[in-house]
């Protein structure tokens, strides 16, 4: 039997827990563990409509799921409580009740990004001044604040002027090179705690 399966709404959330899970792992204070990750083919919707009866299949070769989505989308029921609490129900209905837990990215994965290490402006390609100055154009990033308002928006305009494509493998050096204590976000906060919760090495 197998530690874990996610689904997750797309490629780039995959990337990341999976680097956070082989190579992050230390520093997250977790044993080694064995984990399938699936990205679903219709993204958040997906895993909103489809999450309960995709997992229901490893109910027997896997100890625990995982269902990870960002608030923000089409058709999204949120607040975020309200999301991850419609996912879970059904969940437990399906006999994850204990096993399971869901995480939605308030507003969207691009939230982990934005933090103080100076990893972030070297992988995205633009000094930090340069970000800043873009996310004070659009009013994105309120002074004083941990992170923009926008940050999907904003991850999207810096990598432009900086010509490079949104990629799963930028994801991947971020989670990667960014320190995990650096990330103040309450999504990334509910899934470090969950995993330590199931697979902690002490």
């Amino acid at each position: 039997m197998k530690d874990l399966v996610a689904l997750v709404a797309d490629k780039h959330i995959g990337t990341t827990l999976r680097v956070l899970l082989e190579r992050r792992r230390r520093s997250l204070n977790l044993r080694p563990i064995s984990f399938d990750v699936f990205p679903h083919e219709d993204s958040d919707p997906g895993v909103l409509r489809g999450a309960p009866e995709f997992l229901r299949q490893f109910l027997q070769t896997h100890r625990y799921a995982l269902a990870v989505l960002d608030v923000e989308f089409s058709g999204s029921p949120g607040p975020r409580q309200r999301l991850e609490g419609e996912i879970q129900q059904r969940l437990n209905g399906r006999g994850w009740q204990g096993r399971s837990r869901v995480i939605a990215i308030d507003p969207e994965l691009e939230a982990w990004v934005w933090s103080d290490s100076p990893h972030v402006p070297r992988i995205l390609g633009l000094a930090q001044n340069e970000i800043r100055d873009i996310a004070d154009e659009h009013d994105w990033w309120a002074q004083g604040a941990p992170k923009p308002i926008r940050p999907k928006e904003l991850m999207s305009v810096v990598l432009r002027r900086a010509r490079k494509v949104r990629s799963a493998a930028i994801y991947a050096q971020l989670a990667q090179r960014v320190s995990v204590q650096r990330c103040n976000d309450a999504a990334f906060a509910r899934l470090r705690d969950t995993l330590r919760e199931w697979f902690g090495a002490d």
